[in-house]
């Protein structure tokens, strides 16, 4: 990856690919950012209105761009996709949005001459193992975004019962972004001290009905988002740009990121979300997880999700 470069190609210009972009402008991560969408004025006119909060932000290079722009690129991620309608079950949306991603995967294999790939389009977990799979590409450098979102709700929850910095809060959510997610609260704690063992240390004890309260809200925030405003985007707009600055500048940072796992308790290709060490090559490393009896069987519950889901376009 030439550090110096710093590309980065955004693949669906919606409210999600939208805030991705402006978020990596905002932090000034890139020196060239390409937005592409199937409606071109949109992509064209979210990098006009990016591009005029530079003078604030520093110098980049925004342009909309056609597939042909993705080469040179050091990551290209994918938010492209339809959101799931009501009625609608996660195995039609993932039929309509593999169709989708699978002919995009084949543009972009025409340009491709190196770089990451950084997936956010749902269900992320299942495009995950499949661009892995169209792509050709090694398992490290096809990142799923996860629950890496879901991290970041699970630490404002904690904040908002503790009222401690966040920078002090080591807390992650694993497994399937989705219904099977949830709180890693065995490693979980605040500057070292156990979550599960604190008393009145902050002035507030963690009861049993506070985590599940919080185990729920985290998990279901962003479809009470949906419903109140329409769309869930600057959380992931967040997230996301945290895994770009890691690739980008090496920060070997621990992430809660998916990548496709050639078995994991028996299922196969199965894109998970784990604390993984992300940084200029993509996924340098898992981490060893140490997890309760209880933990392990819900863990086993989230393999078996995603692998059901994407067994299913597995050719």
């Amino acid at each position: 990856m030439s550090i110096q470069r710093r590309k980065v190609t955004v693949i669906g210009t919606g409210f999600v690919g939208a805030s991705i972009a402006y978020t990596i402008a905002a932090r000034h991560l890139a020196y060239e950012l390409v937005l592409i969408d199937i409606n071109s004025e949109k992509a064209i006119g979210e990098a006009s209105d990016i591009s005029h909060a530079l003078p604030v932000f520093g110098s980049m290079d925004i342009n909309a761009g056609e597939y042909k722009d993705v080469k040179d690129s050091d990551i290209i991620i994918v938010t492209a996709g339809v959101n799931r309608r009501p009625g609608e079950t996660r195995l039609d949306l993932a039929g309509k949005n593999v169709a989708i991603t699978k002919g995009i995967i084949k543009e972009v294999m025409k340009y491709y001459n190196d770089g990451i790939f950084v997936v956010v389009s749902n269900p992320v977990d299942v495009l995950t193992t499949l661009i892995t799979k169209w792509s050709g590409l090694p398992a490290s450098k096809v990142i799923g975004s996860g629950t890496s979102l879901d991290t970041i709700r699970f630490k404002q929850s904690l904040y908002s019962l503790f009222n401690v910095d966040v920078k002090d809060l080591n807390a992650v959510v694993i497994g399937e972004h989705g219904e099977t997610q949830f709180p890693f609260w065995s490693q979980a704690n605040i500057a070292g001290t156990p979550i599960t063992e604190i008393k009145t240390i902050f002035g507030q004890k963690l009861t049993e009905d506070d985590m599940t309260d919080i185990a729920e809200t985290v998990k279901t925030s962003g479809a009470q988002i949906i419903k109140n405003k329409g769309a869930t985007y600057f959380g992931v707009a967040s997230a996301v740009s945290d895994i770009v600055d890691s690739i980008l500048n090496n920060k070997n940072a621990v992430l809660t990121v998916g990548m496709n796992k050639d078995e994991i308790y028996g299922y196969k290709d199965v894109a998970m979300s784990v604390p993984r060490v992300v940084g200029a090559e993509g996924i340098v490393r898992d981490l060893e997880i140490i997890l309760t009896p209880a933990e392990e069987e819900l863990l086993k519950k989230s393999a078996e999700n995603i692998y059901q889901i994407t067994k299913e376009f597995v050719e």
